[in-house]
């Protein structure tokens, strides 16, 4: 089962990489990105656990980033799990925050089985190809960590920039222009 796994993400990669072209700038690159996406784990004490996860995540430098992630699952028997973490993200080419990248997550976790609810510490590393589409992403990913063993996804989301423009001058008023005017 687990290699029927690693061979469909190696799959998605590969189909991935070869879909979209990547031609961004990287100084014009998006600061901020929030995505959703399903995730198949082993969170669970027997057998696989389905979930989604959310992520939000923060451009900080030519290839660095920083964010949340937020993830439930469950394997539709007893156990019900939420993940909430802090990511540390190293882009391996920092081109334009897309492209491979290695992670660090770390945070709490919270497991749900029965009546009962049991906090843990949450830590892991996960590995994935961020695909630049447009104001778009499409992400597969890789994880592995502790209490979860594993876990495999993808993510899509859009990637935005809330600051202003640095291209576009900022609006004169008319006394400024006729001041300059007379001064001339």
């Amino acid at each position: 089962m687990y290699k029927k796994i690693i061979f469909l993400f190696a799959i998605v990669i590969t189909v991935g990489m070869s879909a979209f072209a990547q031609n961004e700038d990287a100084a014009a690159a998006p600061k901020f990105a929030i995505g959703i996406g399903p995730e198949l784990n082993m969170n669970t004490p027997e057998g696989f656990a389905g979930g989604a996860g959310l992520s939000f995540d923060i451009s900080l430098a030519k290839a660095l980033a920083a964010g949340i992630n937020v993830s439930a699952s469950y394997n539709f028997a007893e156990t019900f799990v939420l993940e909430f973490g802090a990511l540390f993200r190293f882009y391996l080419l920092g081109i334009g925050h897309t492209g491979f990248f290695a992670q660090i997550d770390a945070g709490s976790t919270l497991i749900m089985e029965e009546a009962e609810m049991m906090p843990v510490f949450m830590g892991g590393l996960r590995t994935g190809h961020r695909i630049g589409i447009g104001a778009g992403y499409f992400e597969p990913y890789f994880r592995i960590g502790y209490p979860f063993a594993f876990g495999v996804g993808v993510i899509g989301g859009i990637r935005f920039d809330i600051t202003p423009n640095s291209n576009e001058r900022p609006a004169r008023n008319s006394r400024t222009e006729s001041s300059d005017a007379n001064e001339e």
